[in-house]
């Protein structure tokens, strides 16, 4: 058993530390990856054609303008007045963004400067497109 401070709170909390096993549920990549792609899906399901076609097309303009970026600049090039219901529609457009060999995902990420994302990580990619 172990006390732990609780910051923000003045009483210790108890713990029992116990070791974690993959099979106990907590820990479960594949599910993690099937449960991402289900995400994306629906983000992508309830977009609009017309919002996907301009997201695309603000991808295209950050790829023609920068050697390597983050979906934060493809939001900026669409602005506020161009968000979807559930902005995880992007990781979808960059997919296709990629199919069609516009941009490279890299394995390299920051941490986003969108409020309402919590500093959550955002991949950089590669413009496959940019001329200096």
């Amino acid at each position: 058993m172990k006390q732990l401070r609780v910051p923000g709170q003045s009483q210790r909390v108890t713990a029992t530390p116990r070791p974690v096993s993959p099979s106990d549920g907590i820990l479960d990549a594949a599910l993690g990856e099937v449960l991402k792609e289900e995400g994306i899906a629906r983000a992508e399901a309830g977009a609009p054609p017309e919002w996907k076609a301009l997201a695309l097309i603000a991808v295209e303009r950050v790829a023609r303008q920068h050697s390597r970026f983050t979906s934060d600049m493809v939001w900026v090039e669409l602005g506020p007045e161009n968000r979807p219901r559930d902005g995880r529609a992007l990781g979808h457009v960059m997919r296709v963004a990629a199919a069609m060999e516009l941009i490279e995902g890299t394995s390299e990420y920051e941490a986003t400067a969108q409020p309402s994302r919590h500093r959550a990580p955002v991949r950089f990619w590669v413009s496959r497109v940019y001329r200096p």
